[in-house]
């Protein structure tokens, strides 16, 4: 499921799909995953497209672009995701790493 959620990270799989997908039922591969990994499936969706998206912005991607590219529905959404994981916003993210590879010049 690790490496399905991977591959697909730019969509927006749900549990149903996970569900058709590996043949479960939805309600028991969400019980399933919560007790093997200690997070929701949901959760752990959004904090995978968070650690995808800080590389995307140290490579010097706007945040528009890594919000496309991963699949977000909304700025704002991606916007509220990225500040609640991080403490900053996406923008101040992407400046501190431009000024770090400015200053290792």
């Amino acid at each position: 499921m690790i490496s399905y959620l991977q591959e697909h990270l730019s969509e927006n799989v749900t549990i149903q799909d996970l569900a058709d997908h590996f043949y479960l039922n939805p309600d028991y591969l969400a019980r399933l995953f919560k007790s093997h990994m200690h997070v929701s499936l949901g959760h752990y969706a959004v904090l995978q497209k968070i650690s995808a998206a800080e590389g995307l912005l140290r490579e010097g991607k706007t945040v528009t672009e890594v919000q496309e590219a991963l699949g977000f529905s909304s700025y704002a959404y991606f916007f509220k995701a990225f500040q609640r994981s991080t403490g900053i916003s996406p923008s101040q993210y992407r400046n501190k790493y431009q000024h770090s590879a400015r200053l290792k010049q």
